[in-house]
């Protein structure tokens, strides 16, 4: 699908993406890593029902309307980036995202271990809401 005539009267959101190099710095010397890798993106986030008609497409059998974001969409980044940014919020100390991408680092293993279970907890607040990741 294309979506260049609906991306170019798209108003930009204009939130900020973060910048690789910043996040690599954030992580300076720690000693423990580990990455998480949320599923499907974009298809977490619902469309309001305003959207659905925009990205509306006719087939064979009618109209398919989608319920949730889509790649190709001027804002679906920066939604999505906000999405979860929201999900770290209190946890930027060890947390960092890049869409799609969390990364949780600590200094030590106790540490490390303390700080997943907390953004375990984090996700897990989120659970059966309407952007489940």
């Amino acid at each position: 699908m294309d979506y260049h005539k609906l991306n170019s009267v798209t108003h930009p959101d204009n939130y900020p993406m973060p910048h690789t190099d910043e996040l690599l710095e954030k992580l300076g010397c720690a000693q423990f890593i580990s990455t998480l890798d949320l599923t499907k993106e974009y298809w977490q986030v619902p469309l309001d029902e305003s959207a659905k008609e925009k990205l509306a497409l006719i087939i064979h059998v009618g109209l398919y309307e989608f319920n949730v974001l889509l790649f190709g969409l001027r804002n679906a980044p920066s939604t999505f980036q906000k999405l979860v940014d929201g999900l770290l919020v209190g946890l930027g100390e060890y947390a960092v995202a890049y869409l799609d991408s969390v990364v949780i680092f600590s200094d030590s293993w106790a540490e490390h271990l303390e700080h997943l279970k907390k953004k375990k907890k984090s996700l897990g607040a989120h659970k059966g809401g309407r952007t489940n990741c």
